[in-house]
């Protein structure tokens, strides 16, 4: 006999368990024994290299520029190369950014606020307002106990354009749900002017074409303000590296940390934020408009053991808004005016010919 067919006989695969008989039920542990030696013998697990866990003080820091909001709107001529550094940064970094934004610190303070006293909500009422498939405001990533609590980043998503929100909240929150909506309106309605004033420079500098965008988005898409409530570290950094809502910018506000993480190209990348800013990121709407020369970002606040709130306004533009806007950008004239020309030359035609008769 060989020495192959020796090997094969020593370690060959155990027989099956007995199974239970009329005569009662033997134990399937005698065969324990060469089953081991068989699956030491046969089965070769390969030692892996496992990447090491990535600390936050691992993740290479890159300066981000920042941008002069009330300047930019201005459309000084003087600021021209400011534009051209806005749209590198959007291609390059796939975010920026901006300070002078015009939002008081109050509407900051009251939105905070307000936020606070909305993931304070007992653990009952949150699971009435889950998120869902179907549902696309409401909690997600609710704590269940104490403990949980102390480790827990829970998120909830406000859909303005959703009356059963409205309906469903102020039956859960009937003593708070009102300053709470009042507060989100407001704030909503600064993020979008300041998301809108964006994404029309990007829309000139880039020639991107409106139709394009409205495939892009559909019938469906509209912006959404996704809020967060961070209390200790993330337990890893790799989760949700795709959004679950297409938009095209998102406008970020945090409360407590004055750095940030944003995630492009297969890694993360730390950025520190200048006193009073708004972090602007590329969404995946913009990407796919821009054809690829926007970078689209995952972008989150640097968590810490202490707790704060941070607040993400995910912009998708009606259609009609970035037509209006290109179309003053570029001094067209519209329907109604071409009317009132037609009018005006009607009526001096008249006033002539009486006045030749």
């Amino acid at each position: 006999m060989s020495s192959k067919q020796q090997r094969n006989n020593a370690f060959r695969a155990p027989p099956p368990s007995p199974i239970s008989t009329g005569r009662g039920i033997k134990c399937a542990g005698v065969n324990n024994e060469i089953l081991a030696e068989f699956l030491e013998q046969s089965i070769h697990i390969p030692d892996l290299i496992l990447p090491e866990p990535l600390l936050r003080t691992d993740i290479p820091h890159q300066d981000l520029p920042a941008f002069d909001l009330l300047s930019l709107r201005a459309r000084d001529p003087k600021d021209g190369a400011a534009v051209g550094r806005l749209v590198q940064s959007a291609v390059e970094f796939g975010c920026f950014q901006v300070i002078n934004h015009g939002i008081p610190s109050e509407l900051f303070a009251r939105a905070e606020e307000e936020c606070d006293r909305l993931f304070e909500l007992p653990l009952g009422k949150k699971q009435i307002v889950c998120r869902s498939d179907e549902i696309r405001f409401g909690f997600e990533d609710i704590a269940s106990d104490a403990v949980e609590k102390t480790r827990i980043h829970e998120t909830f998503w406000v859909d303005k354009n959703e009356d059963l929100m409205d309906e469903t909240m102020r039956n859960v929150w009937p003593e708070g749900y009102k300053n709470f909506s009042s507060a989100m309106t407001n704030f909503s309605a600064a993020l979008e002017k300041i998301a809108s004033d964006i994404l029309e420079i990007l829309h000139e500098n880039l020639g991107l074409d409106t139709f394009d965008l409205n495939e892009l988005l559909g019938s469906e898409n509209s912006s959404m303000l996704c809020l967060y409530s961070h209390t200790g570290p993330y337990k890893s950094l790799s989760a949700r590296l795709s959004h679950p809502h297409s938009h095209v910018l998102s406008v970020h506000h945090n409360k407590g940390p004055s750095s940030f993480y944003v995630y492009a190209d297969h890694g993360w990348t730390t950025v520190n934020l200048k006193p009073n800013s708004l972090m602007i990121t590329v969404g995946n709407v913009l990407k796919g408009w821009s054809k690829g020369q926007c970078k689209s970002v995952i972008g989150r606040p640097v968590a810490s053991d202490k707790h704060f709130v941070s607040m993400e306004f995910l912009y998708s533009p009606a259609s009609q808004s970035i037509s209006r806007s290109k179309s003053a950008g570029k001094g067209e004239i519209s329907l109604l005016d071409h009317f009132l020309i037609v009018i005006g030359i009607l009526f001096l035609w008249h006033l002539f010919i009486r006045l030749i008769a």
